[in-house]
């Protein structure tokens, strides 16, 4: 699955831009010429937006800023003189080393670099500024990630059977009062723990927590469904710092009601329902409001 960087969206658009066209009117047009496949149509940002379609609206920013293009309405784009110039004497070769040419863009790249205190990274001439914050949130998150899991492993496995239940607890998992109770004593054949789902006990979750760095097998996970089963308990979660093998998520795989958290789905939940973590800051990303500028 490839998503075109935003410069590639550049010939694309002054190609489709003689008569003046909505954003979306665009993206269908490029999108398709373009020939993104549905898989990259589909991956969306967290405010929803399509990447592709954030993408191009970048390109459409950059190409304004060379006046290539004009909006001469609300969310329309349409190629100005200088756009049809560039189109003709370069086609289909249009990248930012194109728009530097012009002083408007330069000075614009220039005055973005001043603000930021940086020399323009050759590696980043590609990314839209939604994308270098997407890549520095995923390799801040990489960090917080391998961080947690080095805090899990330097821990008695008590704890991690606690923090497994306070887990679930952020989670929603169990019913108010006598949520969960750690069990992990001779005779429980491995259970860690339990979660009432009612006041009752009659609807509970067996709990096994394996704090391990090797692999969790098949055999492994055959004992703790044999487990619910003499127990005669038909939920279960079984919850690793490591992996799980092919045979032990084939063996899960026709088991309704049992489920199985590797290390990666568990840091993520850890960071997703703050636990063992902090949010330390946050920031806002703002667009302009074309609508506040059309009356």
């Amino acid at each position: 699955m490839s998503i075109p960087k935003y410069p590639e969206f550049y010939p694309y658009i002054l190609k489709h831009t003689d008569e003046p066209k909505t954003l979306t009117e665009l993206f269908e047009t490029v999108s398709s010429e373009m020939e993104i496949p549905e898989e990259a149509l589909a991956v969306r940002l967290p405010s929803g937006e399509q990447k592709a379609k954030n993408r191009m609206r970048w390109a459409i920013h950059f190409l304004t800023r060379a006046e290539l293009v004009k909006k001469p309405s609300r969310g329309v784009v349409v190629i100005t003189p200088r756009g049809k110039n560039v189109r003709e004497e370069y086609g289909m070769n249009i990248d930012n080393s194109v728009l530097e040419r012009f002083e408007e863009f330069s000075a614009f790249r220039d005055k973005k670099s001043a603000d930021s205190g940086e020399e323009p990274a050759s590696e980043n001439q590609e990314l839209t500024p939604t994308d270098q914050i997407e890549n520095a949130t995923d390799r801040l998150r990489r960090e917080i990630k391998a961080g947690l899991l080095r805090s899990i492993m330097d821990k008695h496995p008590s704890f991690f059977e606690n923090l497994v239940v306070q887990l679930l607890k952020k989670m929603g998992y169990g019913a108010k009062g006598d949520f969960a109770e750690p069990v992990g004593k001779p005779g429980d054949e491995g259970i860690d723990g339990i979660i009432h789902q009612d006041k009752l006990g009659l609807d509970v979750i067996y709990i096994q927590a394996k704090q391990w760095e090797n692999q969790v097998g098949r055999p492994e996970v055959d004992k703790f469904i044999g487990a619910l089963t003499r127990k005669k308990v038909s939920k279960g979660i079984l919850i690793t710092t490591s992996e799980f093998s092919e045979p032990a998520k084939e063996a899960v795989a026709n088991e309704q009601g049992i489920k199985c958290i590797d290390k990666e789905e568990l840091l993520n939940l850890m960071i997703d329902y703050e636990v063992g973590v902090k949010v330390t800051s946050k920031f806002n990303v703002y667009d302009i409001d074309e609508g506040f500028f059309s009356e």
